[in-house]
Parts: structure tokens; sequence; C-alpha cells
């Protein structure tokens, strides 16, 4: 048994299909449209990128600059610390000589008045014999 159609619906298949072919288009167009913009969205992105690569380059360099300046600020310190150590020994020095000589001057002190007791107890002795 075979179809039966008639003119009109092979019209109506024609405009219908002349209908998805325009829509198809449409949608192509759009997709070119997304496209472009795809595209510049991604030129505009690698641009960033570009900018925050070579910021990350000036940080990098900023910090290699400043291990730089630290290095060399501790290698004067080595020769402070070695200075400081030398003084502070040569205190230590002249301070035990300060208490060496107050010591050997408060034994002298003290050895003159128990001899000045002495002398006195023994002259009170000889005076009331």
């Amino acid at each position: 048994m075979g179809t039966m159609t008639g003119t009109g619906t092979e019209n109506r298949f024609d405009e219908l299909s002349k209908r998805v072919d325009f829509g198809f288009e449409q949608i192509d167009g759009r997709f070119e449209q997304v496209d472009k913009r795809f595209d510049r969205f991604e030129a505009s992105v690698a641009g960033r990128f570009g900018e925050v690569n070579h910021r990350f380059d000036r940080v990098e360099a900023d910090i290699r600059e400043l291990r730089a300046e630290m290095h060399r600020g501790f290698e004067g310190l080595d020769q402070r610390f070695e200075r400081v150590d030398a003084d502070i020994g040569r205190l230590r020095s002249e301070t035990k000589a300060g208490f060496d000589s107050l010591q050997q001057l408060m034994i002298r002190v003290c050895a003159g008045t128990i001899g000045s007791i002495v002398a006195g107890v023994v002259v009170l002795f000889l005076s009331h014999s």
C-alpha cells in the first residue's frame, strides 16, 4: 500500500525544511559570535597572565635582592660579634682586677683594725698592771 500525499504536504515539508535550515543558519551565526567572543576573552586572559607573570618576576627579583642585602649585612655582623666578644672579655678582666684590689684593700683595713684593737688591749692591760 502506498502512501498518498498531496501537493500541499510537499509544500509543507519544503517550508519546514527551509525553516529548519534557516534555524541552523541562525544558530551557526550565533556560534560564530560566541567563538569570536571566546577568542577575545582568551586574548584578554592571556594578556592578563602575561602581566601577572611579569609582576611575579619583579617580586622574585626583589626577594633575591633582599636576600643578597641580608647576607651582606650578616657578613659584617660576624666581625662586630668578634669585637663585642673581645670587649666583654676585656671588661671581665678589668672587673676581676678591680674586685681583687678591693678585696686586698678590705683585708688590709681589717688587719689594721684588728691590729689596732689588739694593740689597744695590750696597752690597756699594761697600763693597769
